[in-house]
């Protein structure tokens, strides 16, 4: 999916340890601003796709990556 190769932001969500949000910015026809939101639950024995969906917000969280910002 293009959006964990390329992803927008990433973000460790709030309510659930051990899951990264990661989204990716897509414009809608009408101009408004939507993103693809996939939800990747982080295990020691490997990470899986929990959850895909299109949403108009992200959620508040600590930024883990954001692109064009170097750490």
């Amino acid at each position: 999916s293009a959006v964990l190769i390329d992803p927008s932001e990433v973000i460790e969500c709030p309510r659930q340890e051990f899951v990264e949000l990661f989204y990716r910015i897509k414009l809608h026809p009408e101009g408004k601003q939507r993103f693809r939101m996939v939800v990747v639950k982080v295990l020691t024995s490997g990470n899986y796709v929990s959850t895909a969906m299109t949403t108009t917000s992200m959620k508040t969280g600590r930024s883990l990556y954001r692109k064009g910002e170097s750490k």
